[in-house]
C-alpha cells in the first residue's frame, strides 16, 4: 500500500534495546553543500518506529520524526531522551555500512554501561572497550596477558559472554598495568 520502495531499499536493519538502526538505499540523491550525491542513509531512532506497511504505520512514524530531536552525533544522541532521531547520508554503500556498525558499536557500549549488575564490572568493560578500540590488535594482546582467547574478549567487549571472576581480577590488573605505563 504505501512505501513499497521503502521496504526493497531496506539494506540493513538493528534493533538494540531502545534504538532502532535502519540503512537503506535513498532513492532521492541528496547533495550536501556541493558535494557528492548521497545515495545511502542511516538512520538511528528511538523509540524504535519500524515501517508497518499501513496507514497507522506511517503516520506513527511521521509523528515520531516531526517531534524527534535531531542529533548530529551518536554520543549526543545517546544521551538525549527520547523521541531522537540522527541520520546521515553517504555517497557510498561501505561508508553507509561501516556507520552503521558504528553506530552499533557505540549502543552496546552504552547499553552496557547502564545495565543494571555489578557496576565495577561494567567499568572495567567501558574502559577495556575503549583502550582495545585504540589500536588494532589489543584484544589480542589482552587475550596474551591474562591467558584467554582473543574470541572470548571480543565477546566481553561485545556483551555475548561474561567474564569469569578470575578474568575479571586479571583484566583490571593489566588495566591497572596498562595506566601506570601512560603516567
Amino acid at each position: 500500500m504505501f512505501g513499497g520502495g521503502e521496504k526493497r531499499s531496506l539494506i540493513k536493519r538493528s534493533l538494540i534495546g531502545n534504538y532502532l538502526i535502519e540503512t537503506r538505499f535513498n532513492g532521492d540523491v541528496w547533495e550536501l553543500e556541493g558535494v557528492e550525491p548521497c545515495f545511502w542513509r542511516v538512520l538511528l531512532t528511538s523509540p524504535p518506529n519500524p515501517y508497518r506497511g499501513d496507514l497507522l504505520g506511517v503516520l506513527a512514524s511521521d509523528i515520531n520524526s516531526i517531534v524527534a530531536r535531531d542529533a548530529e552525533t551518536i554520543r549526543e544522541a545517546l544521551k538525549q531522551e527520547p523521541p531522537i532521531k540522527h541520520e546521515l547520508s553517504f555517497t557510498r554503500r561501505e561508508d553507509a555500512i561501516a556507520h552503521h556498525h558504528l553506530l552499533l558499536k557505540e549502543l552496546r557500549r552504552c547499553e552496557r554501561l547502564n545495565r543494571k549488575g555489578p557496576e565495577k564490572a561494567q567499568v572495567l568493560l567501558a574502559e577495556l572497550g575503549d583502550w582495545c578500540g585504540e589500536e588494532r590488535g589489543r584484544q589480542s594482546e589482552v587475550a596474551r596477558a591474562i591467558g584467554s582467547t582473543p574470541q572470548a574478549v571480543n565477546d566481553w567487549l561485545n556483551g555475548r559472554k561474561k567474564m569469569t571472576g578470575e578474568q575479571a581480577l586479571r583484566v583490571s590488573e593489566f588495566m591497572k598495568q596498562r595506566r601506570r605505563g601512560r603516567s
